[in-house]
């Protein structure tokens, strides 16, 4: 969560409607921007660490499918984060 909440906070972006934005609307770079740091730290970082310590690759994909569901949800905002 805490990557994402500095990135949000650094776009001046105050809850995860832009992260559930259509690609022809204004936010949409935002979109695009934070989306694909979040995969990528789950790619090169995440994904590793927990295979490292042991997790399946299956169960951790699951469970970020999961989050990122969970956070394009349009109104799942900073306080979430503890940074309002």
């Amino acid at each position: 969560h805490t990557a994402v909440a500095h990135a949000m906070a650094l776009l001046s972006l105050v809850n995860t409607e832009a992260l559930s934005c259509s690609s022809s609307s204004p936010s949409s770079s935002n979109t695009i921007i934070i989306n694909n740091y979040l995969d990528s730290l789950y790619e090169t970082q995440i994904l590793p660490g927990a295979v490292n310590d042991g997790i399946s690759s299956s169960e951790t994909n699951a469970t970020w499918e999961d989050w990122r569901q969970r956070l394009r949800h349009p109104h799942f905002g900073l306080s979430t984060f503890f940074i309002t």
